[in-house]
């Protein structure tokens, strides 16, 4: 198992934004970030999130009665790890 920094790829639907704190469950890491702007895209609504110095956009489904994350709000990013795609 190789260890140290790499660069990953990933598409927008296939990760989630959590409130601060939540369980990962299996196979999902949790990578804390805040929400610079969002938008809402009929039956998603997509975020752009700053991961330390990177900002990535995650489409996530809109529920109906769920409040979405404004911008300024601290929150983690759920990352499905068998939908990422390592890149050296």
């Amino acid at each position: 198992e190789k260890q140290g920094a790499c660069s990953v790829m990933f598409r927008p639907q296939n990760i989630e934004v959590r409130d601060p704190g939540s369980t990962a469950g299996e196979k999902r890491h949790l990578i804390a970030g805040r929400v610079l702007n969002m938008e809402f895209l009929g039956s998603i609504v997509r975020y752009d999130v700053a991961i330390g110095g990177d900002r990535v956009l995650v489409d996530h489904s809109h529920q109906q009665f769920e409040p979405p994350f404004e911008p300024g709000a601290e929150v983690e990013v759920a990352l499905a790890t068998d939908h990422l795609v390592t890149l050296g």
